[in-house]
């Protein structure tokens, strides 16, 4: 499922004033980032005086979804500022780092801060912030589609459920596209449905956009808020009776599994066995 050179695994969260989160690890590893404001560190304006640092922040704009963000700050190890052409050397040889992206609610402009995490630690796993464990009977929901439709958790049952949280800026989560359509081709039998807290305009762009074919649920960050999602992407499964059978990012997948649909096709396998 991988096979970037770039660092691809991204965990964010969002509030309601719009703060957006992200930590990103070469490493297989979960981070659930506090629902609260994360103090900022001086900002300093992006870089644009040399040409390699212009194609270097440009290539950063382009991987990172960061076209929108006219400030970017880069920071090295001790925390001081840095260059985008430095910064983005430490990205190829696959280093720790972290970013943290800032849209403010009133429209202002945006701000992006990338922090390099030399050795960085494991964070605390992303599950003990979740409120849904293995085993847990999927709480009941009636959410409105971006078509309009209403899907409820009733009606999905009687089949194996996959529900993928995104955002549209998130790097990974379009990374993942073109293999869930491939995933819901394979498996017709089961129900697909992605989540995200994206406005519905914002959402029907991003579908007609990457041609997501999942129906989506637009506009719904309570609805993430209670099961406790703090890194994107995500996915839970349920069984045809609404039980969680799997709770994994995408990073979360094991080295076995290799991809979204391996770790789908092990788990339905296990449970199918389970009940014979």
């Amino acid at each position: 499922m991988r096979t970037s050179a770039q660092p691809t695994s991204l965990f964010a969260s969002a509030n309601t004033t719009k703060l957006v989160a992200a930590l990103f690890f070469c490493a297989c590893s979960f981070h659930a980032v506090s629902q609260t404001a994360t103090p900022e560190p001086a900002t300093v304006a992006a870089s644009a005086s040399a040409s390699a640092v212009d194609d270097a922040e440009q290539q950063i704009r382009i991987d990172f979804n960061l076209e929108k963000y006219p400030t970017i700050t880069y920071l090295d190890s001790n925390g001081n500022p840095t260059s985008a052409t430095e910064f983005l050397k430490h990205i190829n040889a696959k280093e720790h780092f972290s970013m943290v992206k800032t849209i403010p609610s009133d429209g202002g402009p945006r701000k992006a801060i990338l922090s390099l995490k030399v050795d960085a630690p494991e964070p605390e796993n992303r599950k003990s912030k979740l409120n849904i464990k293995l085993g847990d009977t999927f709480p009941e929901f009636q959410l409105k589609q971006v078509d309009g439709s209403v899907v409820t958790k009733a009606a999905m049952q009687g089949r194996y459920t996959l529900i993928n949280f995104y955002f549209a800026e998130c790097a990974p989560c379009n990374q993942e596209i073109l293999e869930l359509n491939a995933l819901a081709q394979q498996h017709k039998n089961m129900h697909f449905m992605a989540v995200t807290f994206d406005s519905v305009e914002d959402t029907k762009a991003f579908v007609v956009d990457k041609k997501f074919s999942w129906p989506v649920v637009p506009n719904q960050l309570d609805f993430i808020n209670k099961i406790g999602i703090g890194a994107y992407p995500s996915f839970v499964l349920l069984n045809p009776k609404g039980v969680v059978i799997g709770i994994e990012g995408a990073s979360g997948v094991t080295a076995s599994d290799k991809s979204v649909s391996a770790w789908v096709n092990r788990l339905v396998a296990a449970s199918s066995k389970t009940k014979q």
